[in-house]
């Protein structure tokens, strides 16, 4: 048998330092598994958490690495021999041997009776990395062969980015296929907490837990990569998310070392055009693109590859929001502000010929057509447009010059309060709430108090109850509060007291 060098291969990293996966390990070891598939893109833990599962099973425990050297699998089936204790003299594996056609499956039957005979408890197989040998013809039929000749005691748990070619529909029918994707291999509140405590800083709130949780979506990597930023306390979420992806920080090495290696410029180029919708709308975004790039395709292989873009559906991709940001950094190098709202311009235009004017609001927006924007907003609401009502509007009002709120408001009272079963009056309490939000500063201190205890859908009794004064001067308050506000009602407050301005 050759000297294959293969030591590094045959060892599990140390795992003493990663936060303890325990509710996944008590998962995975709660069900009667063939197969356990580990799949998701880079920085999702799998390998720490197959090292873990490997240091806590008991029993014969066989750790492979894949990696380039695997092209050929003589490394593979040399490491598979010695494992069955199958002496050199009477087991050659060499080269010639395993790259002739017809030869590698003998020789894996052969191994199959090896190991079988070798022990009566059980044996773990650990595969990492396995997702480098994906398109491996030989390492798969192997792999499949042990999988389904080996007896029952034999467990099975691969680490990989894209989805093994083993023919896993059988065993999903036969409910022996554990497989987790990034979703459920993503950091828990838990578990992020875990991995940002430190000796020297202050326990995180439970609202910084929340709001990096969201930031992440629980992505190990961006977290770790991340840490000093998130102790430090030196800025918020977005922030910090965007020192770590500027020039040099750690996070947008790894982005470019991880996902970004390997992508053409030009399907580079088109990744950082389609971040400018969210989710990545292709009918739309596909028309920004010149000189036949297939956004489709690029997309398909980003989730095959990395898991950094999911499908909605054939014609959405949802972008992981750390990608996205990385994405937009990179478009801001590559366009001038000017260009990069034209870009959203010609969004709109897109969404609104295709019947989505919610999108194509808040691409007018973002290319600062503040008329466009307006005009729609105005056809939605008079429509009666239920879906428009909230958190849309709210959004949409942010963004909008005070002037542009002010002409809106005003045309709302002489357009949507004329249909009052069309669901849009309070949309409409909105937009004319909103509009008085800068007069806010006019209001004297005890006017303010009252002013956010009405947001807060008090009574004028409890008002006058909790500021210990009489409810006349309450009443006199509020009338003082609609005249410098410009709101007519008492619930278009909790709309101001909202709009952050």
């Amino acid at each position: 048998m050759p000297g294959c060098s293969f030591v590094e291969k045959l060892q599990p990293p140390n795992s003493a330092g990663a936060v303890p996966r325990t509710r996944l390990m008590i998962a995975l070891q709660a069900q009667d598994s063939r197969l356990t598939v580990l799949r998701a893109g880079p920085g999702f833990g799998k390998t720490a958490l197959l090292a873990q599962l490997h240091r806590r099973l008991s029993g014969i425990k066989f750790w492979y690495r894949f990696d380039a050297l695997d092209e050929n699998p003589l490394c593979f089936l040399t490491a598979l021999a010695r494992l069955a204790g199958i002496p050199d003299h009477e087991y050659d594996i060499n080269e010639a041997r395993v790259s002739q056609p017809g030869l590698t499956r003998p020789l894996l039957v052969r191994l199959i009776n090896g190991l079988d005979g070798k022990t009566s408890g059980p044996v773990f197989f650990f595969f990492d990395d396995y997702h480098t040998v994906a398109n491996n013809s030989r390492i798969n039929e192997g792999v499949e062969l042990l999988i389904k000749h080996l007896p029952g005691r034999f467990q099975f748990f691969i680490a990989s980015r894209t989805q093994p070619d083993l023919g896993l529909g059988r065993l999903r029918s036969q409910r022996k296929l554990i497989d987790m994707g990034p979703e459920e291999l993503a950091f828990i509140s838990a578990e992020t907490s875990q991995l940002l405590a430190s000796g020297q800083n202050l326990p995180l709130l439970k609202k910084e837990i929340a709001e990096w949780q969201d930031e992440t979506r629980g992505w190990p990597a961006a977290l770790d990569l991340c840490k000093p930023y998130i102790c430090s306390r030196a800025a918020g979420p977005s922030a910090a998310l965007s020192l770590a992806l500027a020039r040099g920080g750690a996070l947008r090495k790894y982005i470019e070392d991880e996902i970004i290696t390997g992508l053409d410029p030009e399907s580079a180029k088109a990744l950082c055009l389609a971040s400018l919708t969210d989710p990545v709308e292709i009918p739309a975004c596909g028309r920004l693109m010149t000189g036949g790039i297939d956004l489709a395709a690029i997309l398909n292989d980003m989730e095959a590859r990395s898991g950094m873009a999911i499908a909605e559906n054939k014609n959405a991709y949802r972008l992981h929001p750390v990608f996205r940001a990385y994405l937009r950094r990179e478009l801001q190098k590559m366009k001038t502000p000017r260009q990069i709202s034209e870009l959203h311009f010609r969004l709109a235009q897109e969404f609104h010929r295709s019947g989505n004017d919610h999108k194509a609001i808040d691409h007018f927006l973002e290319a600062r057509s503040f008329e466009m924007a307006i005009s729609l907003i105005k056809a939605l609401f008079k429509a009666g447009n239920e879906s428009s009502s909230d958190a849309n509007l709210e959004q949409w009002l942010k963004l909008l010059p005070v002037e542009a709120k002010r002409r809106l408001a005003d045309e709302c009272q002489a357009t949507i309060f004329q249909n009052k079963e069309s669901g849009g009056e309070e949309a409409a309490d909105g937009i004319i709430a909103a509009a008085g939000a800068v007069p806010l500063i006019r209001l004297t201190r005890r006017e303010q108090r009252v002013f956010f205890l009405l947001a807060e859908k008090k009574s004028n009794a409890e008002i006058a109850e909790l500021l210990s004064i009489c409810e006349s001067t309450v009443k006199k308050h509020v009338s003082n509060i609609f005249h410098k506000t410009g709101i007519t009602k008492r619930n278009q407050a909790e709309w101001l007291a909202r709009m952050d301005l």
